[in-house]
């Protein structure tokens, strides 16, 4: 199961050839336990998953993030992404890239916010996944696993109480 609300997330560049992928992850949500999606205004994978809600989930609440809401420029786009991350339980991001610096950017921040992180390696080894702190990637269970989805597993730390 997941979190009631997820963020979908990802690359800019994410190809069209993607769009199948998104449609799957879309359409495995609600039975999940996923009644809400947000979203940022983007294009790529951004745009996919916006496209593919009403197509494959009507019954998804979708929320999108627009960075006009929060201004202009680079720091409109930076407070967006962080209001979207903040609004959900985890996020699924679809990577054209390890080197996606907006998308591993907001997976290190929804990882430090202890919120589930999903990752597709979309055309590149899930190998060159980057690290999110201290931690691994491990394929996902279920249905994105499945998919082909990696989670973000962060290193437990003990709280010695003595």
């Amino acid at each position: 199961m997941l979190p009631a609300s997820v963020a979908l997330l990802g690359s800019r560049a994410l190809g069209a050839r993607y769009v199948a992928l998104v449609r799957s992850v879309v359409s495995a949500l609600p039975a999940l336990g996923v009644a809400r999606v947000a979203s940022c205004c983007g294009q790529g994978a951004c745009a996919f998953a916006r496209a593919a809600v009403p197509l494959v989930a009507p019954g998804l609440s979708l929320a999108v993030f627009s960075a006009s809401a929060f201004g202009v420029g680079v720091g409109a786009l930076h407070a967006r992404s962080r209001a979207c991350v903040a609004s959900s339980g985890a996020v699924v991001v679809f990577l054209a890239s390890p080197s996606s610096v907006g998308s591993v950017n907001e997976m290190r921040l929804a990882a430090s916010l202890g919120r589930g992180v999903f990752a597709f390696a979309c055309g590149f080894s899930a190998s060159a996944l980057p690290a999110l702190g201290a931690g691994a990637w491990v394929r996902a269970s279920g249905a994105l696993g499945a998919l082909g989805a990696w989670a973000w597993s962060p290193v437990q730390t003990q709280n010695n109480l003595f």
